[in-house]
């Protein structure tokens, strides 16, 4: 399987698995609740994880997350994305060459998406 839609690819595993690899970043928030987010710190363990799973790019409407550059090198950097909402990101660089290398701020590839891209995002109660 070469493409898939995010919210179907993050959805096949477990908030405590995707946690557990690091794909998704906890979030502790005031009220005791915990958000599980995408972020910059997510782009390696979700590449790992999607080549293990022989899926080669993410999907979701315009946005997409793309690792066949990095299948060839294994450098984490080497994936090829395009994030609308990231037009917008104050601290982006050069968005338009949609190559991560090109920004100052991984974390831009996911930025304004994960209540779109992300099934696990919505709040949990305490867990201990």
């Amino acid at each position: 399987m070469n493409e898939m839609n995010i919210i179907d690819f993050l959805g096949k595993f477990d908030v405590d698995k995707l946690d557990g690899l690091n794909v998704l970043q906890r979030k502790n928030r005031c009220d005791g609740s915990i958000e599980y987010e995408l972020k910059g710190t997510s782009i390696k363990p979700l590449a790992e994880l999607m080549r293990d799973q022989q899926v080669h790019r993410l999907v979701y409407h315009a946005w997409y997350f793309d690792i066949s550059k990095y299948l060839d090198t294994l450098d984490y950097l080497d994936v090829e994305f395009k994030n609308p909402a990231s037009l917008s990101a104050p601290y982006n660089v050069d968005v338009g060459k949609n190559v991560c290398r090109s920004l100052t701020h991984k974390g831009s590839i996911f930025y304004g998406q994960n209540k779109f891209i992300n099934p696990h995002h919505r709040k949990y109660g305490n867990k201990s």
